[in-house]
């Protein structure tokens, strides 16, 4: 199945009922149904006084979000700021960090935020104030090279995807380096299912890596030519952001085949 995008997509999560929310390149995020009718926006497109992703001056933020949903609440991070929302984009809280390009939620509520330009994790609680930071003099002189996604397999070890060394660096959640995995072509999106098996986005590659547990290549989804980017995992679907195409793809991770 086919769900076209007014703009650019980035990042992708889906809530419990099946709701695909989808972050693009403008201030507002789409909302589609299980069936990928539109359902709404949050947001505001209009660059009203309303607008919940604008900055003070008025200027929009042009960057590649990242979107995540955990216990009901959005979490969205977009540039510099990180936003924790309801589903229906009332604001909770927010906070700035140093810059992000991926998120993840630990079952501690520690929000990780990925900072490509600094090579490193930080990592916040839910009130935005910062715990601490994993980069080469935590993990032990492993240095995260420009980190784009995060997620969390079924150890609760946390996967990184590191564009600048084109591998997916593993760590504990307190930033020890574990092993890499990997050799990948632009890895931003990486989600993990139940199993360990790990499905990754090449933005230059166009395409998506699967991985067993221990880190081995067993399949490639090809013909994404128009830069995958971010990935959303729920009941055996992968929803890809296919971001110059303006769509997201769904593909069932069982019979390892697009849904048209």
């Amino acid at each position: 199945q086919v769900i076209n995008c007014p703009k650019t997509p980035f990042s992708v999560a889906i809530s419990d009922n099946g709701d695909l929310y989808v972050a693009t390149s403008e201030d507002c995020l789409y909302v589609f149904d299980s069936k990928g009718y539109p359902k709404k926006t949050v947001g505001d497109r209009t660059l009203t006084d309303g607008l919940l992703f604008k900055l003070t001056n008025g200027t929009i933020r042009n960057s590649e979000p990242s979107l995540i949903i955990k216990n009901n609440i959005l979490y969205l991070q977009r540039s510099t700021d990180v936003y924790r929302l309801t589903l229906d984009g009332n604001m909770i809280n927010s906070f700035s960090s140093s810059g992000g390009t991926g998120l993840l939620i630990d079952e501690y509520n520690r929000i990780y935020v990925s900072n490509c330009s600094g090579n490193k994790i930080d990592v916040f609680n839910h009130n935005g104030g910062h715990l601490f930071s994993i980069d080469g003099n935590v993990t032990g002189g492993c240095s995260l090279e420009s980190p784009y996604g995060l997620a969390s397999d079924p150890l609760g070890n946390i996967h990184v995807a590191t564009s600048g060394s084109n591998t997916i660096k593993v760590i504990t959640k307190e930033g020890v380096y574990i092993r890499k995995y990997g050799d990948l072509k632009g890895p931003r999106g990486i989600a993990i299912d139940g199993y360990g098996y790990s499905f990754v986005t090449e933005y230059e590659g166009n395409c998506i890596s699967i991985f067993d547990p221990q880190g081995n290549k067993i399949h490639t989804v090809g013909g994404l030519r128009h830069k995958p980017f971010g990935l959303a995992l729920a009941n055996n679907v992968l929803y890809i952001a296919n971001s110059l195409a303006n769509v997201v793809l769904k593909y069932d991770t069982c019979k390892n085949q697009m849904i048209f």
